[in-house]
């Protein structure tokens, strides 16, 4: 009597895959918690070929399930195997394999056990009893035995037949019959012998043969090869381990030697299971002392050309052949030592379309160069530079011929010079409609009449002229005015281009544009954020802050304290809209390493910070042990 507690389930499983209808399972128990009462219950699945079906669940804790009557019904065409078995956490305990035929069942009762039952045969009656012998029945004579035994022919068979046959009889003296497979009758008792095989009946056996005598009388030997030395003759050679029969050009079959490799290569089926043998497919990596190809395809990631010189006949070279969304840069690259691995090349930004030549770098490009990455700098390029059209955007000429006026220059080499070839020198009168000084929104100077000028329309006092007792007016580097004679006021202004405050010597203030201004240039509302994030992760994304007005980045400081060569890979986004991606202020974000001086960001894709923006910092990648990472963003007013 089965019995299943909160460990374990009742199990069906098949021994092969059904013909047409998988077995039908019934199951019966009752659950016994505690008490005298008992809950019945009734669990009905189909088998799954050989995949073990769950056929009674386990009971609830505090529960035994009573295992009281179990039928599996073999519902398919044919026979099936089946097995029974408890899983007791996780472990499996067979309880009975049966095969049952189609149409019977298998059957448990906790009174009786296990019994099959046949499927029922049609036609007929009565009963049909398995242990008694047939003396239990009325008298039966032989024609009543035949109506129910079939005719066969054979030994330990009954035969009805009128000419039955006898097997192994003792015949005495028959009167007639046919003697085959008789024993005691002698070949001198047989007359009219025959004298060939024919005679013998016998039309499709080999006659005597000289070539098939040779051949018998040949001891053969394990690992030997029967061949041919002539007209019937013939010779055993024996072959050693990895030999094999062969002929040369010249000469009789012998014994050839073949290494374990040669015999791995002739049992390949195809090209490419040679090529794997021989270690020069797709996946390894072969070496060649000299090696001819007309066309050659390289995939994968890397190709590593070790030569002193590498000879190319074409006279150009393409790159960037996927390069339909214009997403990757174009160029090569080149690795040095110096102070560390550092890397220079010459690229065409893909971001912007123009080529850089660049040095210094710690970063390993990718299919980018990323500009922001810690020690990358402009390279300096020694060339002769010719074209209709030059743009020069930044940075300083210097060690060139003076460029002459007609050019666009000078013509000089200093600024006394260069005024006096541009009409400007002292001794000089040039002439202007207007002169425009100091700030943005400029200052205009005209002249009003003979010796008379205006600021911004306003007439000036030349020296020695009297004021004499004007309406308004503002005394800015006057002398002469006494202290008790100024006016409070909260809306004075000086619109000049600088001051300086104290003497000549001391500190200037001025203006750097619109709305900034500069403290013996350092910009005065210059500010800094900063962020230390303990055992970062590399998907990291904190908001930093929320800008009340413009901003413009100048500059970005990043450094490390860890251990084992630690690295983190960081970015710097901005945008209104906090879900968003947001814009990298350097695309492809700084990878920092130092955990001395740190690593300093100068170089930017997009530096602006527009007023109401969100910055927030990501990590993107990280190794080693980092204990902390640090970054400052310096900024100054837009």
């Amino acid at each position: 009597m089965p019995v299943l507690t909160s460990t374990g389930k009742l199990q069906v499983v098949l021994g092969g895959a059904v013909t047409t209808n998988q077995l039908q399972c019934v199951a019966s128990w009752r659950d016994i918690t505690t008490g005298p009462t008992y809950v019945p219950g009734t669990s009905t699945v189909n088998t799954n070929d050989t995949t073990v079906v769950d056929w009674v669940t386990s009971p609830a804790a505090s529960t035994q399930r009573v295992l009281v009557n179990l039928s599996v019904y073999n519902k398919d065409t044919v026979s099936a195997t089946v097995t029974i078995m408890v899983d007791i956490s996780g472990t499996d305990y067979i309880l009975v394999v049966k095969e049952i035929a189609a149409g019977s069942s298998l059957e448990y009762s906790q009174d009786s056990g296990w019994a099959v039952f046949p499927a029922p045969v049609a036609g007929g009656g009565g009963d049909a009893l398995t242990t008694n012998p047939l003396s239990q029945f009325a008298a039966t004579t032989s024609l009543q035995l035949k109506g129910v035994i079939s005719d066969e022919t054979g030994s330990g068979a009954l035969v009805f037949a009128d000419t039955p046959t006898l097997v192994t009889p003792i015949l005495g003296t028959p009167t007639s019959g046919t003697l085959t497979n008789c024993t005691g009758y002698t070949w001198a008792n047989i007359a009219s012998k025959p004298t060939t095989l024919a005679g013998f009946g016998i039309t499709d056996a080999q006659g005597l043969d000289a070539t098939l005598t040779a051949f018998a009388a040949l001891t053969i030997a394990a690992n030997s090869v029967t061949v041919g030395t002539g007209v019937d003759a013939f010779s055993q050679v024996t072959l050693a381990a990895n030999q094999f029969l062969a002929r040369a050009s010249a000469g009789s079959l012998e014994a050839k030697t073949i290494t374990d490799f040669g015999l791995s290569l002739l049992d390949d089926a195809d090209a490419a299971t040679v090529r794997t043998t021989l270690g020069i497919d797709t996946d390894d990596a072969v070496t060649f002392g000299d090696l001819t190809v007309n066309n050659l395809t390289v995939n994968g990631t890397v190709l590593t050309v070790n030569t002193a010189t590498a000879t190319v006949d074409d006279p150009l070279i393409r790159l960037g052949d996927n390069n339909a969304a214009d997403s990757v840069d174009l160029g090569w690259y080149g690795v040095y030592v110096s102070g560390g691995t550092k890397y220079t090349g010459l690229f065409r930004d893909a971001s912007d379309g123009k080529y850089r030549l660049y040095h210094g770098s710690d970063t390993e490009p990718t299919t980018t160069v990323n500009i922001g990455a810690s020690g990358h700098a402009v390279s300096t390029l020694v060339a002769n530079l010719e074209s209709s059209s030059v743009a020069i955007t930044g940075g300083s000429i210097t060690g060139i011929t003076d460029l002459a006026v007609a050019d666009g220059g000078t013509g000089a080499s200093d600024a006394a010079t260069a005024a006096t070839n541009l009409g400007l020198g002292a001794g000089d009168s040039p002439q202007f409609t207007a002169i425009n000084l100091g700030h943005a929104s400029d200052t205009t100077i005209t002249r009003t009449g003979a010796g008379a000028i205006a600021v911004e329309g306003v007439a000036v006092l030349l020296s020695g002229g009297a004021l004499g007792t004007p309406s308004s007016g503002t005394l800015t580097n006057c002398g002469g005015l006494p202290l008790s004679g100024v006016v409070d006021s909260t809306s004075e202004a000086l619109g000049v281009g600088s001051l300086e405050i104290g003497h000549a010597s001391d500190t200037t203030l001025a203006r750097v544009r619109a709305g900034v201004a500069s403290l013996e240039g350092k910009v005065v509302d210059r500010q800094s954020k900063s962020i230390s994030i303990p055992d970062p992760t590399n998907a990291e994304d904190i908001t930093l802050f929320r800008a009340d007005e413009g901003w413009t980045i100048t500059k970005m400081v990043a450094v490390l304290i860890g251990s084992s060569t630690p690295s983190v890979t960081w970015t710097i986004r901005k945008g209104s809209d906090r879900s968003a991606a947001g814009t990298e202020v350097v695309t492809g974000g700084t990878t920092t390493t130092s955990t001395t001086t740190g690593s300093v960001v100068t170089s930017f894709n997009s530096a602006t910070i527009a007023t109401d923006d969100f910055v927030f910092l990501e990590t993107t990648a990280k190794s080693g042990v980092v204990d902390e990472l640090h970054v400052t963003i310096f900024m100054e007013p837009t």
